[in-house]
């Protein structure tokens, strides 16, 4: 149980981290709004609410946000179902060579495992 006598894994699977994967679905690969414009968009009781919800998701790995100074941007969603729907993530991929054999990874190095 967690500090406030709730599961946090059940947040994060539960009604309220699949309404907040939907709602912020529309921001993938954009700055993510306020955490108190997200809150009133989900009727939560505030600012830290929502952005502890968003943290307890990218925790569980159904959000990827890179963090900038002063902001936040979306750059992955998992459904938490699966395999997701097609084109809600943005991958990364590993371009670097190989120090071993000097082919990327995505071009067939069998040192690292591909994209």
């Amino acid at each position: 149980m967690g500090t406030f006598g709730h599961n946090p894994a059940d947040i994060v699977q539960g009604a309220r981290g699949d309404a907040m994967v939907a709602y912020l679905r529309r921001f993938i690969g954009k700055r993510l709004p306020p955490g108190s414009e997200i809150a009133i968009a989900l009727g939560l009781t505030g600012q830290a609410q929502a952005s502890e919800e968003i943290r307890r998701l990218e925790l569980a790995g159904r959000l990827e946000i890179e963090r900038r100074p002063g902001s936040r941007m979306l750059v992955a969603i998992d459904s938490g179902r699966g395999s997701g729907y097609p084109g809600d993530t943005l991958r990364r991929v590993e371009r670097d060579p190989c120090p071993r054999c000097g082919t990327r990874g995505d071009l067939g190095c069998s040192h690292r495992r591909a994209a």
